[in-house]
């Protein structure tokens, strides 16, 4: 059995905000709006991880710049994380806060932008 690898990590920066990699993976600006820049990470292999916080649902989404998403596991350790379930972990519950159709309507393209190519292929 395979164990998950842990990566530590600590606080960087909390003041210059990044939003790119938010602005990249959601690619809607109305989604974009549903987070607060909490800050960023860098891990010890190097890579930056900015953390965004959903202002409703007040989960954590953690993403690097190349668009790889991460879970905070405790003592200022993260894992690799599957950026389509990352993502649809952070917006559970998010109902609450009415969402416009639109809003919707971006979610789901998010969610099928980040499935792989065979996953996302309609059937039939």
């Amino acid at each position: 059995m395979e164990f998950p690898r842990f990566i530590q990590g600590e606080t960087r920066q909390y003041k210059e905000p990044d939003w790119g990699p938010l602005e990249n993976v959601l690619s809607s600006d109305e989604l974009c709006a549903h987070f607060m820049w909490m800050g960023d990470i860098e891990l010890e292999d190097g890579t930056i991880v900015n953390e965004y916080k959903h202002r409703w649902t007040r989960q954590y989404l953690h993403l690097a710049d190349d668009g790889r998403a991460f879970i905070y596991v405790g003592d200022e350790r993260y894992q690799e994380a599957d950026l389509t379930l990352a993502i649809g972990a952070v917006f559970l519950g998010w109902e609450g806060c009415e969402p416009t159709l639109e809003e919707r309507v971006a979610l789901q393209s998010a969610l099928r932008k980040t499935l792989p190519a065979a996953d996302a292929a309609p059937n039939g």
